[in-house]
């Protein structure tokens, strides 16, 4: 038996709008669409949860290796279907990662391993999904 999540949706206001809250015990996070939107929209979500679970992934392995990170940041975009479903087709992941005596082969191996392993996002999208990353170093000096 796996582990079971268990939450639930709310519309904020019923007079106008696409904002909802969605709620797993305590934790709280909100959906908007539409105009006057404050929040990503499910498709943002998606995205920005794609790129969260694979950047801890990565981190997690690059700290396992002693890999002395001093910062990291991902630039994520993604281009959509103009049909509907309005499926993302492809998806670019720019990693910045910045540190000392960085290993991009290191950095691209922690990639590999999240995408092909441990990244459960990844997992549930469609394996066809074309994802490509760019690894960019930066020396965070001596």
């Amino acid at each position: 038996m796996g582990v079971h999540l268990q939450g639930s949706l709310t519309l904020e206001s019923v007079e106008s709008g696409l904002r909802f809250r969605a709620r797993f015990g305590e934790r709280t996070h909100l959906l908007d669409s539409g105009e006057g939107a404050v929040a990503p929209d499910p498709v943002m979500a998606l995205l920005e949860a794609l790129t969260a679970c694979g950047a801890m992934d990565v981190i997690s392995i690059l700290r396992k290796q002693r890999r002395a990170v001093t910062g990291y940041r991902i630039e994520m975009s993604g281009e959509r279907s103009e049909t509907h479903p309005r499926r993302f087709v492809a998806i670019a992941l720019t990693h910045h990662v910045s540190g000392h005596d960085l290993d991009a082969d290191a950095v691209r191996a922690a990639i590999e391993l999240s995408e092909t392993k441990y990244c459960s996002v990844r997992a549930t999208l469609d394996p066809a999904l074309r994802i490509v990353h760019e690894v960019v170093l930066h020396d965070a000096g001596a």
